[in-house]
């Protein structure tokens, strides 16, 4: 999935979800992930990005994400998303 921006607060990553029907940016400001999506703003601690890619390498294979339907975070680094309508998961690259 390609994206612009360098992920900072001033260039932030834009991306779109997987459909390619909606926009929003991420960047990193200090420990935290933020994710704005419109006038929503989202935080994350920013090692989660590093936490999950470890889980994904140390399980495997693909993984369930669980019956949602809410969109995954697009940059995740070396990882594939498989958005399903039911039981999307995701694998480390």
């Amino acid at each position: 999935m390609a994206f612009t921006g360098s992920g900072t607060k001033a260039d932030p990553w834009a991306l779109s979800t997987p459909p390619g029907g909606s926009q929003y940016q991420v960047y990193r400001e200090d420990d935290t992930l933020v994710c704005q999506v419109g006038s929503t703003k989202l935080s994350y601690q920013a090692r989660c990005i590093e936490d999950l890619h470890a889980m994904l390498q140390q399980h495997g294979d693909w993984m369930l994400l669980g019956n949602t339907d809410e969109q995954q975070p697009a940059a995740l680094g070396p990882a594939e998303v498989e958005h399903n309508a039911r039981n999307n998961r995701m694998r480390a690259l």
